[in-house]
């Protein structure tokens, strides 16, 4: 038994002498994210109707009669008129920090503010009136991580302020990373 262990051990230890050794790679800059800090109120942080603008990041999409609502994600919503499938016509965008999700219900249009779910009456748009919350129902969703995940980025330093967006950057300070 000696005979057949010993040869196979010998072989082994040779074989794993060509074996690289993997060695981590020494800190380089890469793409990650930065928080933007300000004030608590900042008015990035408000709900309210805002000016037409390009389509960025794109998410779900919610049609109710001839309006299609896109989710910007973690910035509003645009709201688009599909009356003309063939020439949509942008009406205007909903500022709404933090949004992922979006459904109507009438006039009633119900999404996230960062971790918190909020009804909002559009009947009147682009006079928006917030009717309801729900705290922390998306716990997972939160300004303090970045918009994407998988991704690093630096973390956030409370004493700086709160965080009111994130900038992508090619930085070597990332020591968070977000799955």
């Amino acid at each position: 038994m000696l005979r057949i262990i010993f040869p196979c051990l010998l072989i082994l230890l040779v074989l794993s002498s060509f074996y690289p050794v993997y060695k981590a790679p020494a800190p380089e800059i890469v793409d990650g994210y930065v928080p933007i800090y300000g004030p608590a109120d900042h008015p990035s942080l408000k709900i309210g109707a805002a000016a037409v603008r390009p389509i960025v990041n794109g998410g779900k999409i919610f049609v109710i009669g001839d309006k299609l609502f896109q989710v910007e994600v973690g910035a509003g919503i645009h709201i688009i008129d599909y009356a003309d499938r063939q020439h949509p016509e942008k009406l205007g965008f909903l500022t709404v920090p933090g949004c992922t999700e979006v459904a109507l219900k009438d006039s009633m249009l119900f999404t996230n503010h960062y971790g918190d779910m909020v009804v909002l009456d559009v009947s009147k748009y682009p006079v928006v009136e917030e009717k309801s919350r729900m705290l922390n129902v998306f716990p997972e969703v939160t300004p303090e991580t970045p918009p994407e995940r998988m991704v690093y980025y630096e973390c956030v330093d409370r004493s700086k302020g709160s965080v009111i967006g994130w900038e992508k950057k090619k930085v070597s300070t990332l020591n968070c990373f977000f799955r």
